[in-house]
């Protein structure tokens, strides 16, 4: 197929067809004459109606234009900051803070003001003392004056204000056209006012902004070039109009001047609705067209009516004579002449559409001869080019909708599945054909096929997405109940709303959820089983210790003139077995319940977690313990950190195998993080055992040889865990160990606190 630009023909179609259809009409001329002059006739009046509405519409569309712009303006006052708070110094503020205010109110309208010549006052009135005027600015002859305060006016009996705290638009409104008054006498041309209500944030009625425009000099800014014979007149309510065309002086005409006639054509909108012209027995025609413009209820009236004053388009008489001197001279050339130029001017058109009605789309492989240089060729190619888009556009969409993995399903407004793709049949087990056609309802649980009614009802009125990620439930042909995941939107296509749903079976995500559910339940049942043997532990378990103890004691008190050293011996073992045990069980109680209970979370400085923990800790004599000075510049949560570096300080100096050493705690703060380094130089701890070491009831040594219960690293990697924090050792085995702890701290990151040094 031929394709490139679309060039601009060379030779215009419209000059062909004119030669063919003065040839063919030549043929007919003769015995078609008298209907040609009639068809003539009816096309005058045609034309003339069309100019008429042409006219009328523009002048009204371009009237109705400038008062948006000016009701747009006065809210654009209305709510601008500078005015809002103005109003608010000048009924609450000190008198120089009001006198500052009004003049930067007074520049702004001024600004207003100049920005457009036929606004002739702009002014704020407060709703308090009798609508009060609070600012005024006028404008004559392109200057701005700001009207002092002492002449501000009282404006509660303009009818324009006399029911406007009960109007319940919130926009601004039109009055009607009247003269200007200043203290009670007319002022000025004819007016035209907006007032554009301002209400406190409970909706309260505090202040109007008004605008008053030269009503004549806000219509003559419209542009408008009329056809010779045609004239517009608008209108007001009131019998007030400004004619323009029709051989009148455009002057504004208010119906209180004592030269005012009643327009001539007023009667064309006496209880009538704007329609199709009206004709004239002097064969002339008059339409009329109201204005539309914004309004806050309270409607000024306006109409322009275009008129025609009869004048002849066509010269019937000198066109009949024509036709009947050049008919027959035509009649010899109208066949030749239609049949040459004919063929050819709709060749391209009769290829594409042999093309279209033979195929069905426009192949890339059969090549097309659209050649030409006139109005069909070009249309002939455009078309191609456009069908070849629409057609890989429709392909693109095709294969979207047939292949998608989610099901989609296609309703109207009535809620009726209009197309279905392959995976809505799997999903609802429905074949297509027996989706399309079917109430979307239908396919839903009773519970929820009402509020789907609601939302297609809702969703007809909107374009793009209605709804996201919404959770549903659909039903198969069988019966069954399947969870999906909705997302629908809408557009209009051919004049009307379709809704396109997207369905994606969540079911594996439900089965997966009530998973997580029973293992949350199990889970906490566990804790309460874990809570239970605590206690069995602390208090069951632990008073045959005690039984054990007491009564170890009590046979070394009977029998004390019969032991022997061996026998002593022997019961010291016993008794120290079962303090072992009591530690043991008092061990594993405390870290069962880390987690599983609230710490306390008292804030203070690096010092004073130090002192707390070297309070704690039994420091051999012989030994140092070397604090960072950085531990005064840092602020932690005392709990449970406390409890982890008093283990760690324990182990280095229980576990040292020296009768004199050094144990340093040093720290470094980063963004959310503190990371702290206990190091020691006692035995080292090789690297096979460096995880060991972390696990409960684990030791190096054997417990004869040192008294250990092997719970205190075990307690330290358990908080750290919970606290998101890490630990690791470095130790080479021999000597010294390194214990790197790095412990979430979010304070500093909070509240920039830094205690001095």
């Amino acid at each position: 197929m031929q394709g490139g630009e679309t060039r601009t023909p060379r030779r215009p179609l419209s000059r062909k067809l004119v030669l063919v259809v003065v040839a063919v009409t030549a043929v007919v001329l003769t015995a078609q004459s008298v209907s040609h002059l009639s068809r003539l006739r009816e096309a005058e009046r045609s034309v003339t109606e069309d100019r008429l509405a042409l006219a009328a519409d523009f002048y009204a569309d371009e009237v109705a234009h400038l008062m948006a712009v000016m009701a747009n303006d006065a809210d654009v006052l209305a709510a601008s900051a500078e005015v809002v708070r103005g109003l608010g110094a000048l009924r609450d503020a000190s008198e120089q803070g009001a006198r500052e205010w009004r003049a930067a109110i007074e520049s702004i309208f001024a600004s207003e003001l100049r920005r457009r010549p036929h606004y002739t006052q702009l002014r704020l009135i407060g709703q308090e003392d009798n609508w009060r005027e609070l600012v005024r600015v006028n404008q004559s002859d392109g200057a701005q004056v700001a009207v002092p305060e002492t002449s501000l006016q009282v404006k509660g009996g303009e009818p324009y204000l006399s029911n406007v705290a009960a109007r319940s638009a919130q926009g601004s409104y039109f009055s009607e056209v009247t003269l200007n008054r200043e203290h009670g006498r007319v002022e000025g041309a004819p007016t035209i006012r907006v007032v554009s209500p301002i209400r406190d944030i409970d909706g309260t009625l505090v202040a109007v902004v008004v605008i008053n425009a030269d009503f004549e000099a806000l219509l003559r800014q419209v542009d408008i070039e009329l056809s010779d014979g045609i004239g517009i007149q608008l209108l007001t309510g009131n019998g007030d109009y400004l004619q323009l065309g029709g051989g009148n002086d455009p002057v504004f005409r208010f119906h209180t001047n004592p030269d005012w006639q009643r327009p001539a054509h007023s009667w064309v909108i006496e209880g009538r609705a704007p329609g199709s012209a009206i004709w004239l027995p002097t064969g002339g025609a008059v339409l009329a067209r109201p204005v539309t413009y914004p309004t806050g209820g309270q409607p000024l009236m306006l109409w322009t009516v275009a008129f025609s004053g009869g004048a002849a388009i066509f010269d019937l008489s000198e066109i009949a004579q024509r036709e009947l001197l050049v008919g027959a001279a035509m009649v010899f050339a109208a066949g030749a002449t239609s049949a040459m130029f004919g063929r050819r001017i709709v060749r391209p058109l009769r290829t594409l559409t042999d093309a279209i009605t033979t195929r069905g789309s426009l192949p890339d492989d059969v090549p097309l001869d659209l050649s030409g240089d006139d109005e069909a060729a070009a249309l002939a190619r455009a078309f191609a080019r456009m069908s070849d888009r629409l057609v890989e556009k429709t392909a693109r969409a095709t294969a979207v909708f047939e292949d998608a993995g989610s099901a989609i399903v296609v309703i109207d407004e009535d809620s009726v599945i209009q197309d279905a793709n392959p995976a809505a049949e799997a999903l609802f087990a429905y074949a297509r054909a027996d989706l399309v056609g079917r109430d979307l309802g239908t396919l839903m649980p009773p519970e929820l096929a009402a509020d789907h009614g609601d939302r297609v009802r809702n969703g007809i009125t909107k374009r793009g997405p209605m709804a996201a990620n919404r959770e549903v439930a659909v039903l198969t042909s069988d019966g069954r109940r399947i969870p999906v995941e909705i997302w629908v939107s809408s557009a209009r296509v051919r004049g009307r709303t379709l809704l396109f749903g997207i369905l994606h079976d969540i079911t594996e995500r439900r089965e997966a959820q009530d998973r997580e559910r029973e293992l949350i339940a199990a889970l906490e049942r566990s804790n309460a089983e874990l809570d239970q043997f605590a206690y069995v532990a602390s208090h069951d378990l632990k008073a045959p210790l005690r039984v054990i103890d007491n009564t170890s004691r009590w046979l070394a008190e009977d029998l004390e003139e019969h032991l022997t050293e061996d026998t002593r011996e022997s019961l010291d073992f016993l008794r120290g077995r079962v303090a072992r045990m009591e530690g043991l069980l008092n061990d594993l109680l405390e870290h069962s319940r880390i987690g599983r209970s609230e710490v306390a979370g008292r804030i203070v400085g690096g010092t004073e977690l130090i002192e707390d923990v070297t309070s704690l800790l039994d420091i051999p004599p012989g030994f140092d313990l070397v604090v960072d000075p950085g531990f005064a510049r840092v602020k932690v949560r005392l709990m449970p950190l406390k409890v982890v570096l008093v283990n760690l300080l324990s182990n280095a100096f229980t576990h040292h195998d020296r009768d004199t050493g050094r144990v340093e705690i040093t720290v470094s703060e980063s963004a959310g993080w503190l990371d702290i380094t206990v190091a020691d130089d006692g035995p080292g701890i090789p690297e096979r055992y460096h995880d060991k070491v972390f696990e409960m009831f684990q030791t190096l040594k054997p417990r004869d040889e040192f008294d250990t219960r092997g719970m205190g690293l075990a307690t330290v990697r358990k908080y750290l865990t919970l606290e998101g924090g890490t630990i690791r050792i470095e130790s080479d085995g021999v000597r010294g160990t390194r214990f790197h702890l790095r412990w979430p701290n979010p304070l500093g990151a909070e509240d920039g606190e830094r205690l001095a040094s």
